[in-house]
């Protein structure tokens, strides 16, 4: 009798136990992939990208919306095979960081010159879905110091302490020149 009772009750945790790893499996197993681009406004700054795709090149300027002059850098990550270069256009450039930095100040209000971002798909993929990530951020100018703290009058990017940064999904980009659509499905990589 004493057995039965404890037979029972681990028959009950059985059951509970297999009713409940379908449910815990789909929560763990669930994605969603989207396309589009998020503006991210933190305190007073707002960067918004205005980019235009065709062709395979994709032409990035960047337009401060904030209430103070900011500096600005734009990074493109993509899949391995394909190769993404980046044209710098009047005003910027390279850094062995990986970014691309605008030389002048970004006045409020002020759009900066044009940077083109040329993909080169490898051959028989040219119609694949593919994403690319433009990463931009944005610096408040501050004052250089010497050695001695002294301010020396020159305005730099205090790009450890950016104030903002967004990084941009473009979940479909080959030779279609229609507009891109939102979607979500359920499974896949991400």
């Amino acid at each position: 009798m004493k057995y039965k009772k404890y037979l029972l009750v681990a028959a009950a945790l059985v059951v509970i136990g297999a009713t409940s790893i379908k449910p815990a499996m789909a929560y763990f197993t669930n994605s969603h992939q989207a396309a589009g681009t998020v503006t991210v406004h933190l305190g007073d700054l707002e960067i918004t990208p205005n980019e235009n795709a065709k062709e395979w090149t994709k032409e990035i300027t960047v337009q401060n919306t904030g209430d103070y002059d900011v500096f600005v850098r734009v990074k493109a990550i993509c899949g391995s095979q394909y190769s993404a270069n980046l044209t710098s256009g009047e005003g910027w450039s390279y850094n062995n960081d990986g970014y691309y930095y605008y030389s002048d100040l970004l006045a409020k209000d002020a759009t900066s010159s044009v940077l083109k971002l040329t993909i080169t798909p490898p051959e028989g993929l040219e119609n694949e879905e593919f994403n690319v990530v433009i990463v931009q951020e944005a610096a408040k100018a501050v004052d250089e110091k010497d050695a001695d703290g002294n301010k020396t009058g020159k305005l730099v990017a205090a790009w450890d302490e950016a104030i903002m940064k967004q990084d941009k999904f473009e979940a479909k980009f080959h030779d279609d020149t229609t507009a891109p659509t939102d979607s979500t499905s359920e499974g896949g990589n991400n």
